[in-house]
């Protein structure tokens, strides 16, 4: 009955409500860039475009479709990463009804993946490639984490994972799709298409302090363009998202990547000292999502919909916490991902209707529930690394 009620909501808020109608989207740069590639031009001439050109050699297909056909067609395949994740999911934390509870509950009511469906975006095909990660083995793990780094370079992480857990086939398949997705594409795109061969503003991935962007970097840069209550809030709160035009000073965008480098250290030595310099096998799923959770709170650029990328290894820790009864780290885990995203979205969403517009009143309650999700991150990582604690040492 839970599965069924969570089902009904998931078609509710992820397909109903969400369902294209031809307006506009982020996908409809992904399909611009499709479209400018069929025509022998880099994606690039649209300013909008900020991805690596792989993204742009895969839109090809859709980009002979009309927009709106290409728009629901990208939604069709969206549900289908999805589903196929919770079904890798499921299958990873033993089948049963408690595994399916969680996913689907997840699934559902998880938040990010209804900003994802609606903006078109590539959070549904990253959340596949990183269950295929946590939940495979040997080459097909490390092509799912190489092929994800190729879409956002932040998945690179997993590299280390292997490495900690000398998993060498996995390791050299992660590296040979990540050089293959990037370089092939960066090639036939300098050979062969005309157009610019970069983005316009080549320091966007730098940081941003726009409101909707949750990261310790962004939270940093925020601070660093102060709000003041009853003052209209700093251009580049309002306006960061628009990532090809902002532009920040040279030292707060060195701020930022310092800050995203501290933290990703951090994250690293912290898991160094859990697993004593070599990960287990039965240790590399925990280790993998912590690692996974570390940089979506270390990226200097990390906007709310990437919270969906929390989703396999959040139910997973959950299903696990169930099925073990160690009640304190399910709770933990639950608390942990309702603040990744849902709550502090609830919040501000309230908040700005209250006001109807954002504004800085108080000031101090934007940048609390702003930042409030990497700290959510941090925290979730805490409790994968404690379940790498939990398993047996080699």
């Amino acid at each position: 009955m839970f599965v069924a009620l969570c089902a009904g909501y998931y078609f509710e808020v992820n397909v109903r409500e969400q369902m294209p109608e031809g307006g506009a989207s982020d996908f409809n740069v992904y399909y611009r860039a499709g479209q400018a590639v069929l025509s022998g031009k880099t994606p690039y001439g649209d300013p909008g475009y900020l991805y690596p050109p792989l993204f742009a050699f895969l839109m090809t297909p859709l980009a002979r479709a009309s927009l709106l056909d290409a728009q629901r067609l990208w939604f069709l395949c969206s549900h289908l990463f999805l589903l196929g994740a919770a079904w890798l999911v499921w299958r990873a934390a033993g089948r049963g009804w408690i595994p399916a509870c969680v996913v689907a509950c997840i699934w559902a009511c998880g938040g990010a993946a209804s900003e994802n469906l609606g903006d078109g975006q590539v959070g549904a095909l990253l959340a596949l490639l990183i269950a295929m990660a946590l939940t495979g083995a040997g080459t097909g793990q490390g092509i799912a984490a190489g092929a994800s780094a190729c879409l956002k370079y932040f998945p690179g992480v997993l590299g280390v994972v292997f490495a900690l857990e000398r998993n060498w086939r996995a390791l050299a398949a992660f590296t040979a799709a990540a050089l293959t997705g990037l370089l092939i594409p960066w090639i036939m795109m300098a050979g062969w298409l005309e157009g610019p061969k970069s983005p316009r503003n080549s320091y966007f991935w730098m940081g941003t302090p726009a409101i909707l962007s949750w990261s310790a970097p962004s939270s940093v840069l925020r601070i660093l363009d102060p709000a003041k209550t009853g003052v209209p809030l700093p251009n580049n709160w309002l306006n960061g998202n628009d990532l090809g035009a902002i532009q920040l000073p040279m030292w707060q965008r060195l701020v930022s990547i310092s800050v995203a480098g501290v933290v990703l250290i951090a994250g690293f030595v912290a898991l160094w000292i859990v697993c004593r310099g070599r990960i287990a096998p039965r240790q590399t799923v925990w280790a993998s999502a912590a690692m996974i959770a570390v940089a979506l709170a270390a990226s200097p650029i990390c906007w709310t919909h990437y919270q969906i990328l929390d989703y396999p290894g959040a139910a997973l820790l959950i299903a696990t916490a169930m099925r073990r009864r160690m009640w304190p780290t399910l709770g933990w885990a639950i608390v942990c991902f309702a603040f990744t995203y849902q709550i502090p979205v609830l919040v501000l969403r309230r908040y700005y209707h209250a006001h109807g517009a954002w504004v800085a009143d108080p000031a101090e309650t934007l940048y609390f529930w702003t930042s409030l999700a990497p700290l959510a991150n941090l925290a979730l990582a805490g409790a994968f690394f404690r379940m790498i604690r939990a398993e047996d040492v080699p």
